[in-house]
């Protein structure tokens, strides 16, 4: 099952001084905007989103990043997708706006070096380079966060696919998924929640941290002086079909089980995570819901 809902974190950020590039401005998306949003990029790449206030809550702190190019030159026909969802911590100072932060921040880092035109498009095998700018698009985004929102935070979880390979940056409770062609789910994130270290520990079981009293509490995130490196990780794509990336507004209320009907039965991935967030608002909307979805070309992914 998925579990956990609404986060907190341990203490508040020491303020660092620096300015917010203000080049490109992030997608902050509401209820008024989810748009049907299904486009193909490149080589069969299909990609979707939604994002949900939810039934109980008053603002949407949830932010997310759908970013995407492809480039045809002589053989090549590469795409080239950026991806990230931000989830502000209720109960912190402006949760909206440190997601926001977070997400243009990064976004002003990781666009200008990997989709812009003009860049030589070498990327494909350097997977060094590739890591050194999502570790400093996400240092960024955490720098920026501590100076405009003083004592706020947010999760930060990103995708860069390139390749046959997609790159993931994580901090938080937010998450990515591979589900394959069968439905299977795969986690490739690692919840910074207080209650999943315990659990790692063997100090308390699944169970009983789905109750946990302190399952809400994170001891890392984007602006908080605790934070000091994202988790950075690659991963193939060769044998998976779909990759998902969403606040804990969804994993928290529906189980693999529902996810993993809902994006299989689905013709394209706009149309599954708009039934991911009904059926999430269906089970009461506890939490903003955020969800990424993109689908990869080889139908012989299974």
């Amino acid at each position: 099952m998925f579990k956990g809902i609404r986060k907190n974190f341990l203490s508040k950020s020491e303020a660092e001084n620096d300015s917010l590039p203000e080049t490109l401005h992030s997608i902050k998306i509401n209820d008024q905007n989810l748009a049907e949003f299904s486009k193909v990029h490149g080589s069969n790449y299909t990609v979707g989103w939604s994002t949900s206030l939810g039934k109980q809550r008053n603002q949407n702190q949830d932010a997310i990043l759908a970013a995407s190019t492809t480039i045809k030159s002589g053989n090549l026909d590469q795409f080239i997708g950026i991806f990230a969802v931000a989830d502000g911590m209720g109960g912190h100072k402006d949760g909206d706006l440190a997601s926001q932060v977070a997400i243009q921040s990064f976004a002003n880092v990781a666009i200008p070096e990997l989709i812009t035109p003009s860049q030589e498009i070498t990327i494909k095998e350097d997977t060094d380079r590739i890591k050194e700018i999502i570790k400093a698009g996400t240092l960024a985004a955490h720098k920026h966060v501590s100076e405009k929102v003083p004592g706020g935070g947010t999760t930060f979880t990103s995708a860069i696919i390139t390749g046959e390979h997609v790159f993931i940056t994580h901090t938080g409770d937010s998450r990515a998924y591979f589900i394959n062609g069968i439905g299977d789910l795969q986690l490739l994130t690692r919840d910074h929640s207080i209650v999943n270290r315990m659990m790692e520990l063997g100090k308390i079981t699944e169970k009983q941290a789905a109750d946990h009293p302190r399952r809400n509490v994170l001891y890392r995130a984007l602006g908080q002086a605790e934070f000091n490196q994202p988790d950075i990780s690659v991963h193939s794509t060769s044998n998976t079909k779909n990759l998902l990336l969403c606040s804990d507004g969804l994993w928290g209320v529906l189980s693999e089980e529902q996810v993993s009907d809902i994006i299989k039965t689905s013709p394209t991935p706009q149309l599954a995570c708009n039934k991911l967030v009904e059926e999430t608002n269906k089970a009461g909307g506890p939490d903003n819901i955020s969800i990424i979805l993109v689908r990869f070309p080889d139908s012989e992914n299974e």
